[in-house]
């Protein structure tokens, strides 16, 4: 994240991961994985054909059929490949060469600019290592494939799917590689990015990466120079060799928290959890950093395409994590220093910022009263789907569904943390999706 303070070494290894996942986000693949859910089942081929059948007119099948094998192979088919990524809103592009395995064990190398070139990056599975020539200094935590925290494919498109409009727009050769171009168009057009990837016809990995403003402004974010498929990558690859002796540190890795409750406890304070996200955010992780006596918290979003991180601290600590950023829009609220970041435009960004300042703990209480009398369960009962991450309106419906009829209200619980929209399942609670909308709007509208 940026603006943290460098003065401590997990907070210094914490931007250069968030460095590193920004330049990944350009993956339709990369996503933090959600620790609510429990997800055994991949969709088949056939079944996403049947399912590509009988979508809307917005989207077309070939489109999310491709889309789908990449989510699926991207970040695990092995490959080397040099490629040159520029961040929206940077000057100055950087260039690396990326080695990666079936397993998703990755090396990058910093070819460019000269400020970064030698700068490398590991992961084998274990262990995340960067190291930075410049100082010497090598930074160890551990990965994020051992912790978990790559996120299912499937889950990300069924919320594609509902936030997207994916279609065809030909083919085209990059990197001597034969591709199809795939558009994503936003149903917020005005708020989040529309995007362009140049999906490989065979291996299915991302070659070129396009993102497209409100304004019509685009930006090649992600650019494949030369790319190779070898049938297999020596282990050696994944190992980091310097000569002498380096500054090592060991960083404590972000922690995976299984609920907001478990979160609120590791980092002793409250958490903002946004009462109704905008654009179709789903929550899918909750993570803990904690070094030198600062506690963080970390909420990872995605809409299936964008992904999202609100950070909170407490607003009073004498050293904080970071130093807030006006131009980056950090704010105080109730208590607690806040930060959006992501890969997504100031106004999309904007609107989570006025998400979040909406969703007053008074507000939530009140809420969380309101669905307690109307549906006849206990105030815990709505806090603990709250904890398991779902925003109030799928709170609100999954009580709808299954009122006071536990084991019913963790399957409808466990529908919307995969990613499943109403339509998908509320039939089998014996309601129309139709008929809980009708029902969620009345809640809405009580007094």
């Amino acid at each position: 994240m940026k603006g943290f303070r460098a003065t401590d070494s997990s907070i210094r290894m914490l931007k250069a991961s968030a460095l590193l996942t920004a330049l990944l986000s350009a993956s339709i693949a990369f996503a933090q994985s959600s620790s609510f859910a429990d997800i055994n089942k991949q969709d088949s081929l056939a079944e996403i054909e049947k399912v590509c059948e009988v979508l809307t007119v917005q989207s077309d099948g070939r489109a999310l059929n491709i889309i789908k094998r990449a989510m699926e192979r991207d970040l695990r088919t092995n490959y080397s490949a040099v490629r040159v990524l520029h961040s929206w809103g940077a000057k100055d592009p950087v260039r690396i060469r990326r080695d990666q395995n079936d397993l998703g064990h990755n090396a990058v190398l910093f070819l460019s600019p000269l400020k970064r070139m030698g700068e490398t990056s590991v992961d084998n599975g274990k262990n995340w290592v960067t190291f930075h020539p410049d100082s010497r200094t090598l930074y160890i935590q551990d990965s994020p494939i051992k912790r978990g925290v790559i996120g299912d494919p499937s889950v990300r498109f069924e919320l594609l799917k509902r936030n997207y409009a994916v279609r065809s727009e030909g083919s085209d050769t990059v990197a001597r590689r034969k591709s199809s171009i795939i558009r994503l168009v936003p149903k917020n057009e005005q708020s989040l990015f529309t995007r362009r990837f140049w999906v490989d016809d065979d291996k299915f990995v991302l070659l070129r990466v396009e993102w497209i403003d409100r304004d019509g402004t685009s930006r090649v974010v992600s650019e494949t120079i030369s790319i190779d498929f070898p049938e297999s990558m020596p282990p050696e690859r994944f190992q980091i060799k310097i000569a002498g002796e380096p500054r090592t540190i060991h960083v404590q890795a972000p922690q995976r928290m299984a609920t907001i409750s478990d979160l609120e406890k590791r980092v002793g304070f409250s958490i903002r959890q946004p009462i109704r996200m905008p654009f179709g955010f789903m929550l899918t992780g909750a993570d803990a950093v904690i070094a030198n006596n600062r506690a963080m918290a970390a909420l990872r979003y995605t809409d299936g395409a964008t992904n999202l991180t609100i950070y909170q601290a407490r607003a009073n600590a004498a050293d904080p994590p970071w130093r807030p950023s006006q131009a980056r829009g950090d704010f105080e609220f109730e208590g607690l220093l806040i930060a959006v970041e992501g890969d997504i435009p100031p106004q999309g960004r904007n609107a989570v910022i006025v998400a979040i300042r909406e969703s007053t703990e008074a507000r939530e209480n009140a809420l969380i009263e309101r669905a307690a009398r109307a549906f006849g369960v206990r105030s815990s009962t709505v806090r603990g789907l709250r904890a398991q991450g779902l925003g109030f309106d799928e709170t609100v419906a999954s009580l709808i569904l299954a009122g006071r009829d536990d084991e019913r209200r963790a399957k409808c619980v466990g529908y919307f943390i995969r990613g499943r929209d109403l339509s998908d399942f509320s039939r089998f609670f014996g309601k129309t999706d139709s008929d809980v909308r009708r029902e969620l709007a009345s809640f809405w509208e009580a007094r």
